[in-house]
C-alpha cells in the first residue's frame, strides 16, 4: 500500500516526505553558505572605513604616481612588475563588486554614481596610469 501511495505521489508530480526533508536540509545548508558569502562581501566592500572597494585601487595608483613611479600599462604583458600584479588583483575585486552591484542588492550606502560604467575608470584612478 505504501509503495502505491509513493507511486501516486510521484505520478502527480509531488514529493515524498523523505524527499521533502532532503530538499529542506539542502536549502538550509545553502542558506548558511549564502550567509557566509554575504558576510564576506560586506566585510571587504568598504575600504578605509566608508570608501567602496574601488578606492583601494585608486589610492594604490595615486601613491605610485605621487612617488614618481606611476603604473605603466605596457604592450608587453610578459614583463609585469609586482605593482602590476597588485593592481590587477585590486582590479579584480573592483570588477567583482561592479558585477555584484548589478546583480544583487548589497544593502550598502555609498555613492552609486561612481559604480556606473562611465564613472568607474575615474573611481579606479585610471588617470594615474601612464599608457605606453
Amino acid at each position: 500500500m505504501l509503495h502505491v501511495r509513493t507511486l501516486l505521489i510521484k505520478a502527480l508530480g509531488g514529493m515524498t516526505r523523505a524527499e521533502m526533508k532532503d530538499v529542506q536540509a539542502q536549502a538550509e545548508k545553502d542558506k548558511r553558505s549564502l550567509k557566509a558569502y554575504e558576510n564576506f562581501v560586506h566585510t571587504i566592500y568598504f575600504y578605509a572605513g566608508n570608501y567602496p572597494a574601488w578606492k583601494a585601487q585608486q589610492e594604490f595608483r595615486n601613491i605610485l604616481y605621487d612617488t614618481g613611479s606611476p603604473l605603466t600599462i605596457k604592450k608587453d604583458h610578459h614583463n609585469q612588475t609586482h605593482e602590476h600584479s597588485v593592481d590587477a588583483y585590486l582590479g579584480r575585486i573592483v570588477d567583482a563588486f561592479a558585477v555584484l552591484r548589478k546583480e544583487v542588492n548589497l544593502n550598502v550606502r555609498d555613492d552609486t554614481r561612481s559604480w556606473h560604467e562611465s564613472h568607474l575608470p575615474n573611481a579606479r584612478g585610471d588617470h594615474y596610469v601612464v599608457r605606453e
